[in-house]
């Protein structure tokens, strides 16, 4: 049965990564350590973020200091908040979020045309 194991089943397990010995792994790990180093150091344009927070607290704290009203938003006006509030120097739109359960989380970066057209 050894034999087996060793000749039949693992061999095409170690494509998939599984059932490595215990120095691949941990050379599999410093390869994905520095790909992770790598991705961090990239900018992202980003349109959309979600934060979670720990609680309800400092949910409804962050939403007060960050609540802007529209003619703030659409004028960039960046004295409506104090300056710790800007990212990177720039106004944020902060809403209070959907339940997680009711956000669609695989469609969140799908144009908003992709989605009109499979509604049909």
């Amino acid at each position: 049965i050894g034999w087996v194991l060793r000749t039949l089943v693992v061999p095409p397990l170690n494509i998939f990564n599984m059932m490595l010995p215990a120095d691949k792994l941990y050379d599999k790990m410093l390869q994905l350590k520095l790909k992770i180093k790598e991705l961090q150091e990239k900018e992202y344009q980003v349109s959309k973020i979600f934060v979670t927070f720990e609680t309800e607290e400092g949910q409804r704290t962050a939403l007060s200091a960050l609540q802007l009203g529209r003619f703030d938003i659409m004028s960039k006006n960046k004295k409506a908040v104090a300056p710790s509030c800007l990212f990177r120097r720039q106004l944020l739109h902060v809403v209070q979020p959907a339940e997680p359960n009711a956000v669609r989380w695989l469609d969140l970066d799908v144009p908003p045309q992709t989605i009109v057209i499979r509604r049909f």
